[in-house]
């Protein structure tokens, strides 16, 4: 059953006990105020605030009420757990309820409270630069809005690096910065790109690049070859946050794609498609794929297939959770579609929930030019989820059904 429900009168002082365990442990030793957090702050006087108050308030209840979340408008304005009980993605679960019931659009957190400001970037809240005074303190409370923008924690490793990156997913395109040298990846963790046509003399000196394409363009008047340059030879450890529902009580909380690979040279003695630069063939390196698996309440979920095609990988962990879990994310929902003509290894999804009867029409390569060959529709990642998604168990599609 669903753990979260909308709170009583009866809840408020079970509300305000837990805000004030959090307040005194988080807080207190930052601002060391005696006077407010041992006599101000008080369940009794923080419960007297909830009847009074203009939030809606939610709690986790299992049994026992173990957190709550508080709406107002199109803001959370409190969410806080059991301080022994955190860690068991109770605040995933309420952050996620409210998302789903409620447009909702910024929090505000403290600016030193790293812990809380990472969390709320796994769900998507990322700072605006806003920032105010904290009610008589000294510091800062900053600004989070919600965003498809997403911070993937990394570990880069190459000859002259070893070290942890974060990978910037705006939706369409994904890049790091890695020694002031921005490198772009379209949608294909494996085939980052340096982000100039006209690399300094020194990139090459820190990483391992391939020079590739050379097609002639006209610039400032005159025909020049324009390049690409490739990164290569390279190790790269990826954490991608995605959305698990349990299937026993339905509750919502964010797992982790952990995906692991390595660059190496080109096998002469193995087939590559054809790389020129200018007139002279070129090789990319070969991916070998270490780790493609999802970790879900401390159990591994791997991919046997070894390849970083997402399509493939994922129909492979869905398969092997389908008993206790499934992935809510548009590549388990109904609307969303893979190009007919082929797609890259990451992101690269058609959603027609704007079309959605249409898509209930699909089941067939066939079906899809007739139904949706000619309908708008948007680019979405495999990760990606939005409040249109609904269950991909009504019909195939072009894809197919999910094992979910």
């Amino acid at each position: 059953m669903n753990c979260i429900r909308k709170a009583v009168r009866e809840d408020f002082s079970r509300i305000a006990e837990i805000e004030v365990f959090n307040y005194r442990l988080n807080f207190y030793p930052l601002f060391r105020n005696d006077e407010y957090y041992f006599n101000e702050l008080r369940v009794c006087t923080e419960t007297e605030k909830y009847h009074n108050s203009d939030m809606i308030l939610y709690v986790y209840d299992d049994g026992t009420v173990k957190g709550f979340v508080g709406v107002y408008e199109n803001e959370v304005k409190k969410l806080f757990v059991e301080p022994v009980l955190q860690g068991q993605s109770i605040g995933s679960a309420l952050l996620n309820y409210v998302m789903k019931h409620h447009n909702i659009e910024f929090l505000w957190a403290l600016e030193t409270n790293t812990r809380a400001i990472s969390f709320y970037k796994k769900h998507g809240f990322y700072p605006t630069g806003k920032r105010k005074p904290e009610d008589e303190t000294t510091e800062y409370i900053i600004e989070l809005r919600k965003t498809d923008i997403q911070l993937w924690k990394a570990h880069y490793k190459d000859e002259f690096h070893d070290t942890d990156i974060e990978i910037l997913n705006d939706g369409s395109e994904i890049s790091f910065t890695l020694d002031g040298f921005r490198f772009c990846g379209g949608t294909c963790i494996s085939e980052f790109e340096y982000e100039s046509t006209e690399p300094s003399d020194e990139i090459g000196d820190r990483f391992h690049i391939i020079k590739f394409h050379g097609d002639v363009i006209e610039k400032c008047g005159k025909h020049v070859p324009m390049y690409l340059y490739g990164l290569q030879r390279y190790a790269l450890d990826v954490e991608i946050p995605v959305q698990i529902v349990r299937k026993r009580d339905m509750t919502e909380f964010t797992a982790t794609l952990y995906i692991s690979f390595e660059l190496v040279e080109h096998d002469m003695n193995k087939p590559q498609g054809i790389i020129m630069c200018g007139d002279t063939r070129v090789y990319y390196d070969d991916t070998i794929v270490k780790d493609f698996s999802l970790r879900i309440d401390g159990k591994r979920y791997s991919s046997e297939k070894n390849t970083l095609n997402f399509e493939t990988a994922l129909s492979d962990i869905c398969g092997k959770i389908k008993h206790a879990y499934y992935i809510k994310s548009c590549f388990t929902c109904q609307y969303s579609e893979y190009s007919p003509y082929g797609q890259n290894e990451f992101g690269s999804m058609m959603c027609y929930h704007e079309c959605r009867e249409n898509c209930l029409k699909v089941n067939s390569k066939a079906d899809y030019f007739k139904y949706l060959g000619d309908k708008d529709f948007t680019h979405r990642q495999e990760t990606y989820i939005c409040s249109e998604y609904d269950s991909r168990n009504k019909c195939g599609g072009y894809r197919g059904f999910v094992d979910i």
